[in-house]
Protein backbone atom coordinates (compact mmCIF):
# COMPACT_ATOMS: atom_id res chain seq x y z
CA UNK A 1 0.00 0.00 0.00
CA UNK A 2 1.39 3.26 -0.62
CA UNK A 3 1.95 6.00 1.42
CA UNK A 4 -0.37 8.10 -0.09
CA UNK A 5 -3.37 5.67 0.14
CA UNK A 6 -1.99 4.82 4.09
CA UNK A 7 -2.33 8.70 4.63
CA UNK A 8 -5.70 9.10 3.19
CA UNK A 9 -7.30 6.19 4.83
CA UNK A 10 -5.79 7.57 8.35
CA UNK A 11 -7.14 11.02 7.45
CA UNK A 12 -10.56 9.41 7.02
CA UNK A 13 -10.45 7.39 10.21
CA UNK A 14 -9.72 10.46 11.89
CA UNK A 15 -12.14 12.97 10.23
CA UNK A 16 -14.80 9.87 10.84
CA UNK A 17 -14.05 9.45 14.42
CA UNK A 18 -14.09 12.96 14.85
CA UNK A 19 -17.41 13.06 13.44
CA UNK A 20 -18.65 10.77 15.07
CA UNK A 21 -18.07 11.63 18.47
CA UNK A 22 -19.64 15.17 17.84
CA UNK A 23 -22.70 13.64 15.67
CA UNK A 24 -22.03 14.56 12.51
CA UNK A 25 -21.90 12.11 10.79
CA UNK A 26 -25.32 10.83 8.53
CA UNK A 27 -28.13 8.45 9.91
CA UNK A 28 -26.01 5.74 10.33
CA UNK A 29 -24.84 7.68 13.73
CA UNK A 30 -21.41 5.08 14.05
CA UNK A 31 -18.37 6.10 13.56
CA UNK A 32 -16.81 3.96 10.99
CA UNK A 33 -13.54 4.01 8.92
CA UNK A 34 -15.02 5.83 6.19
CA UNK A 35 -16.25 9.43 5.91
CA UNK A 36 -20.23 10.36 5.93
CA UNK A 37 -20.54 10.84 2.53
CA UNK A 38 -20.42 8.42 -0.10
CA UNK A 39 -17.43 9.45 -1.74
CA UNK A 40 -13.92 8.53 -0.20
CA UNK A 41 -12.03 11.74 1.54
CA UNK A 42 -8.71 12.89 -1.24
CA UNK A 43 -5.87 14.51 -0.63
CA UNK A 44 -7.32 17.83 -1.79
CA UNK A 45 -10.04 18.11 0.25
CA UNK A 46 -8.10 17.69 2.85
CA UNK A 47 -4.96 19.89 2.18
CA UNK A 48 -5.65 24.14 2.34
CA UNK A 49 -6.96 25.72 -0.57
CA UNK A 50 -3.85 26.63 -2.69
CA UNK A 51 -4.31 30.71 -2.32
CA UNK A 52 -4.07 30.14 1.45
CA UNK A 53 -1.13 31.75 2.32
CA UNK A 54 0.93 29.37 5.37
CA UNK A 55 0.97 31.62 8.80
CA UNK A 56 5.18 31.19 9.05
CA UNK A 57 5.45 33.16 5.71
CA UNK A 58 2.74 35.60 7.16
CA UNK A 59 5.59 35.87 10.58
CA UNK A 60 8.21 36.58 7.64
CA UNK A 61 6.43 39.71 6.01
CA UNK A 62 7.01 43.11 7.57
CA UNK A 63 4.27 45.09 8.44
CA UNK A 64 3.88 48.55 6.58
CA UNK A 65 1.04 49.77 8.45
CA UNK A 66 -0.66 49.60 11.50
CA UNK A 67 -3.46 50.37 14.21
CA UNK A 68 -3.67 53.22 16.94
CA UNK A 69 -4.07 51.51 20.13
CA UNK A 70 -6.00 55.05 21.54
CA UNK A 71 -8.34 55.17 18.73
CA UNK A 72 -7.67 52.54 16.14
CA UNK A 73 -7.38 54.72 13.62
CA UNK A 74 -4.90 53.27 10.71
CA UNK A 75 -1.57 54.16 10.70
CA UNK A 76 1.62 54.56 8.41
CA UNK A 77 4.80 53.29 10.04
CA UNK A 78 5.94 56.30 10.36
CA UNK A 79 2.94 57.89 12.28
CA UNK A 80 2.65 54.39 14.29
CA UNK A 81 6.40 55.22 15.27
CA UNK A 82 6.11 58.16 16.63
CA UNK A 83 2.90 57.69 18.06
CA UNK A 84 4.51 54.49 20.16
CA UNK A 85 7.74 56.85 20.84
CA UNK A 86 5.07 59.54 22.72
CA UNK A 87 3.49 56.59 24.76
CA UNK A 88 6.49 54.85 25.50
CA UNK A 89 7.64 58.71 27.04
CA UNK A 90 4.55 58.93 28.76
CA UNK A 91 5.07 55.46 30.70
CA UNK A 92 8.48 56.22 31.68
CA UNK A 93 7.99 59.39 33.80
CA UNK A 94 7.53 58.45 37.07
CA UNK A 95 4.56 59.08 38.99
CA UNK A 96 4.52 60.79 42.03
CA UNK A 97 3.34 59.44 45.53
CA UNK A 98 2.35 61.35 48.18
CA UNK A 99 4.85 60.56 51.58
CA UNK A 100 2.86 58.88 53.17
CA UNK A 101 2.12 56.48 51.20
CA UNK A 102 5.87 55.52 50.62
CA UNK A 103 6.08 55.35 54.45
CA UNK A 104 2.98 53.14 54.32
CA UNK A 105 4.51 50.86 51.09
CA UNK A 106 7.93 50.93 52.88
CA UNK A 107 6.57 49.75 56.45
CA UNK A 108 4.38 46.71 54.33
CA UNK A 109 7.68 45.90 52.44
CA UNK A 110 9.54 45.93 56.00
CA UNK A 111 6.57 43.40 57.26
CA UNK A 112 6.56 41.28 54.85
CA UNK A 113 10.53 40.78 55.15
CA UNK A 114 9.75 39.62 58.89
CA UNK A 115 7.64 37.32 58.29
CA UNK A 116 9.64 36.04 55.71
CA UNK A 117 13.02 35.45 57.80
CA UNK A 118 10.59 35.09 61.38
CA UNK A 119 7.63 32.77 60.20
CA UNK A 120 6.92 31.49 63.59
CA UNK A 121 6.44 35.49 65.36
CA UNK A 122 2.81 36.62 65.40
CA UNK A 123 3.26 39.94 63.38
CA UNK A 124 -0.20 41.83 63.46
Amino acid sequence: MSLAKRQTRWAATLVGSVWGSVGLLGSAGSASAEPASAEPASAELLMPPPNDVPEEVLRTQITLEGRSPVDNQSLSAQDYADEAAETAAAVDQPRRVSEGGERLVFLLRLRKTFRILLPFVPIP
